[in-house]
Order: C-alpha cells, then sequence, then structure tokens
C-alpha cells in the first residue's frame, strides 16, 4: 500500500485510534510501494515491478500511526519472488525459468 493510499485511507479516520491492544499493519515488501500493476507469471523485475525496504520511509510509518497501528510485521522477503539472476553475487538459482 502505498504512502499516498495511506493518507486517503487515514482521512477518513473520524475518531482517535484505540491505545489498549496492538494493531498490526503486515507490510509485503515485495508489493508495498511498487506502482507497477501489471501481474505477469514468472515475470521479471522489470515487468511486474518491485518494492523494496527502502520504501518503507518514515513518511509512511508516521501514516501508518496515525491510522492507528501500533506495530509492523515486515513480511514476504523471499529470494524467489521476481525470479531475477542473482548468480553474478553468489546466489544459486533456484528457479528453472
Amino acid at each position: 500500500m502505498s504512502v499516498k493510499l495511506l493518507k486517503n485511507l487515514c482521512s477518513c479516520q473520524t475518531s482517535e485510534p484505540r491505545r489498549d491492544k496492538l494493531i498490526i499493519y503486515e507490510i509485503l515488501v515485495r508489493l508495498f510501494g511498487n506502482q507497477n500493476l501489471t501481474n505477469t507469471i514468472h515475470g521479471t523485475i522489470e515487468q511486474n515491478g518491485v518494492g523494496k525496504m527502502n520504501d518503507i520511509s518514515d513518511l509512511a510509518l508516521k501514516e501508518l500511526k496515525r491510522f492507528g497501528y501500533t506495530h509492523v510485521w515486515y513480511c514476504g522477503l523471499l529470494e524467489h519472488a521476481t525470479i531475477t539472476d542473482y548468480t553474478v553475487y553468489g546466489i544459486r538459482k533456484d528457479n528453472p525459468y
């Protein structure tokens, strides 16, 4: 979910967030911040895009907090998510495509 979308969601909040329980926002990093809506099966980073850890900015975290979330669960740091060849970095290919 992008910061722009978070701002739109937050603007409709009318009451103070609850402080008596944990409210966890799960971020699938591969999708968070990815502005590319293509969903090509076995697609590359160039075709489908990909989110990056640095997409989770201070502003994004502040917006989540303003919306009432108390914790963030970073999910989806998957080596195989884009089937990109990283053998030059010593990471073996694990996808035949």
